[in-house]
């Protein structure tokens, strides 16, 4: 058994590259190497190197600078990899694996949008096209009166046929012509969501699905 803690406090922060030498490897014992450079302020540079060979291959993953990571904490850290290599576990392929969660959790946090926030945005570009200042007037209105109050707040990926239904049924009957604006007028603001990549491909507001669940709208005299 290869021995153990093979370096003091005193050496780690002393240490430096045999002369003429610009790197050196410092070995604590179980796959830890305190890995010594010289900086080109004519200083060293001393950081913690996990070294290990897995099918054939050869592997340094980094642990961190000395001044940061101290001894104590390198050998903890290696002998937490050294764990997963007695496991099965490839070290380089798990760190990367958690990355990449870490970068998916990212893109998925980034991507989170609130139905407000996305009638804001769906407003803010086409709204320039609305010459008619009623046109503009009655998207307002009818969003902030019916919709907002409703899902305004929902992630725009948790949006399902059921929210919009809550929004329309109190006027599918009463005001069925200002329903039928508000219901295309929130259709036409997930699917602002859906080409941006913040929900799935299916429209919980598309009209067949919510005739499906109200019924036939009256047409009549709405407002």
């Amino acid at each position: 058994m290869r021995k153990l803690h093979l370096l003091t406090e005193l050496q780690v922060k002393n240490a430096k590259p045999a002369k003429g030498k610009f790197v050196d490897r410092l070995p604590d014992g179980g796959n830890l190497y305190l890995q010594v450079t010289r900086s080109l302020s004519e200083g060293f540079n001393r950081n913690w190197i996990f070294r290990y060979e897995l099918d054939g291959k050869r592997h340094d993953l980094g642990l961190g600078p000395a001044h940061t990571v101290g001894l104590k904490a390198a050998r903890a850290k290696a002998a937490e990899l050294r764990m997963q290599l007695y496991d099965g576990i490839d070290p380089a392929q798990e760190r990367k694996a958690i990355k990449a969660e870490r970068k998916a959790k990212l893109a998925a946090e980034i991507k989170r949008l609130t139905f407000a926030q996305c009638w804001q945005a769906y407003h803010k570009v086409h709204a320039r096209g609305w010459k008619h200042p009623k046109h503009r007037k009655q998207w307002e209105s009818s969003m902030q009166t019916y919709a907002l109050p409703v899902i305004g707040n929902l992630n725009v990926a948790d949006i399902e046929t059921a929210h919009v239904e809550k929004v329309l049924s109190p006027i599918w009957d009463k005001i069925p012509e200002s329903a039928s604006r508000i219901q295309n007028r929130i259709k036409l603001v997930l699917d602002y969501a859906i080409a941006g990549g913040y929900r799935g491909k299916d429209n919980p507001a598309a009209r067949d699905l919510v005739k499906a669940r109200l019924g036939k709208i009256k047409r009549g005299n709405g407002h």
